[in-house]
């Protein structure tokens, strides 16, 4: 510890050779030797919320005399909510340090809300309860610590998707996999959907059937969360070797992937129209 505060006043010192202007003179009246100080190991961290372990945020006590010492903490923020955006493990409150340990961690833990709604910060300050807090100083740096939680959702539109080119193909084991055939359309109100399970209906070298009519099918597009729902509709007519076939119905559940620009549509593919499912498989197509 006598270590730690050595190369303490010797930052300090170079502090002021470097600069001599009045505020940079207040520092000379410290005496590090005796000045009790919790402090944050850095004054800024960030962490994105897609991550699954929690992160360490230290603090450190710097005293020659140590005894058992509690610092709690508050936190702050403008745009996040604990519980919703983030959560301190095993609810702590407060740093804890004793003779033997002079260094405490509380565990932080982003929460991936699904939702491309920018990066969120708080700060977690730390407050005196008998101990200084903050380096000594006019500034008193590092009493409170910056965390920013990275947002690892992608903004996109309805109407982004519909204009894009998707290419990738079902996974359909002995009987494909299909390239898929989807395309998509956005009027401002309607998004549909054209073409799934496509590739395999069409696939010449198994069903080997024609579509001959086409309907675009509603899909319900959460663009908050990525949700893709599309309830059970009519999906196309085909023939086989001329001949017509029962129609096709399709059922749909998948979701968007924003920042890989991913779509899995995992659907359900009925025949006049069920009740019984024909094939069941999963698409995945890429912007």
């Amino acid at each position: 510890m006598k270590t730690i505060l050595k190369t303490i006043s010797v930052s300090f010192m170079m502090l002021l050779v470097l600069s001599c202007n009045e505020k940079d003179m207040e520092y000379t009246n410290i005496d590090f030797n005796s000045t009790n100080f919790v402090v944050f190991s850095e004054a800024a961290k960030s962490v994105n919320e897609l991550v699954t372990a929690p992160v360490e945020i230290n603090a450190s006590f710097a005293t020659s005399n140590a005894s058992a010492t509690s610092v709690p903490f508050t936190i702050t923020s403008d745009n996040a909510v604990e519980g919703v955006d983030y959560m301190i493990v095993d609810n702590k409150t407060s740093f804890d340090f004793t003779s033997d340990k002079l260094v405490d961690t509380i565990e932080f833990m982003p929460i991936d809300n699904l939702i491309a709604d920018g990066d969120k910060t708080i700060t977690i300050t730390l407050n005196s309860s008998g101990v200084s807090v903050g380096y000594p100083g006019p500034d008193g740096n590092n009493a409170s610590i910056v965390v920013t939680i990275v947002d690892n959702d992608c903004a996109y539109t309805l109407d982004e998707l519909a204009a894009a080119s998707w290419t990738g193909s079902d996974d359909s084991g002995g009987e494909g996999p299909n390239a898929s055939q989807i395309t998509m359309s956005y009027d401002g109100t309607t998004f549909l959907m054209e073409g799934i399970a496509y590739g395999w209906l069409t696939n010449v070298a198994f069903w080997d059937e024609v579509v001959v009519t086409s309907n675009p099918v509603v899909a319900d597009i959460n663009v908050m969360t990525g949700e893709i729902t599309i309830a059970q509709q009519y999906l196309c007519t085909t023939t086989w070797i001329g001949a017509i076939q029962p129609d096709y119905y399709i059922e749909v559940a998948g979701n968007y992937d924003s920042c890989s620009e991913t779509m899995t549509l995992n659907w359900d593919l009925l025949q006049d129209p069920g009740p019984a499912v024909l094939r069941s498989y999963t698409e995945t197509i890429t912007k």
